[in-house]
């Protein structure tokens, strides 16, 4: 009963276009946004490039921005895209790119859920929430066209960012894939264990950059192993605690 009276009150939102406002107001009002901001601020400094790939309506813009970053957001779902323009209208440090990032430039089929910010380019990732449960009750039943690009040509037109956010549901190692260069800090999420393949495929390529050392944060607020380390370590890790640490964000850091 609860998760039908959520799945209405959501789908009523949306219908009267007040489901990004409103989540957008409830972010700003967070108890933990002066802990989040912390946590960041070890990565970035004022005047940094960031990417946030899979933008959505901004959360985590809105956190770079307050550290005083230029962010180039991404977001291929136009309701998003339209509600971002119009968040930082007057905003000349962010940019807004209405596009999905893959591996390949041109356009791709993609997944709309009712909850937007689990919408994905990643067939094989709705297949697998559905099958294994989680989220059992939402639906991916529509499908549109949008643009992509990659991160490849991404850098070239807007140089290379010091963080880089993927948070694209399931369809990280194809957005991490076309990076060719070491960024100081990379951030993407997992949820296991669906995607497993991506997890294990985007540190091997990550690995591929340079001396990468990692870590890994379930609250965006602190991390869950006492120190950084190589990814074997990491996926030994996961794969004995999948159950307790279902999903996160890995954290990637190169020596300059």
């Amino acid at each position: 009963m609860v998760v039908f009276l959520r799945n209405f009150l959501i789908s009523m939102l949306s219908r009267l276009g007040m489901y990004n406002g409103l989540r957008d107001f409830l972010n700003s009002y967070r108890m933990d946004n002066s802990s989040r901001k912390a946590f960041l601020a070890q990565f970035v400094q004022p005047g940094s490039l960031c990417f946030d790939i899979g933008a959505n309506i901004g959360e985590k813009t809105d956190l770079l921005r307050s550290l005083g970053c230029k962010v180039v957001a991404c977001e291929p779902q136009k309701e998003c895209a339209d509600y971002l323009r119009k968040k930082y209208r007057n905003d000349p440090q962010v940019i807004v790119v209405e596009k999905a990032i893959a591996s390949f430039e041109g356009t791709s089929e993609f997944f709309l859920c009712g909850v937007n910010q689990l919408s994905t380019l990643s067939g094989n990732w709705v297949k697998a929430l559905k099958e294994g449960g989680r989220f059992g009750e939402l639906e991916w039943g529509r499908k549109i066209t949008v643009p992509t690009t990659t991160l490849f040509n991404l850098t070239k037109e807007f140089g290379n960012p010091v963080f880089l956010k993927a948070d694209v549901e399931g369809f990280e190692y194809e957005v991490l894939k076309t990076l060719t260069m070491k960024i100081s800090c990379v951030c993407f999420e997992f949820a296991l264990p669906e995607n497993w393949e991506s997890l294990e495929n985007s540190l091997k390529h990550l690995d591929g950059l340079g001396d990468a050392k990692y870590n890994f944060s379930c609250n965006n607020k602190s991390f869950v192993l006492d120190s950084w380390g190589k990814s074997q370590p990491l996926i030994d890790f996961l794969k004995e605690n999948f159950k307790k640490y279902t999903c996160g964000d890995i954290f990637v850091k190169y020596a300059d």
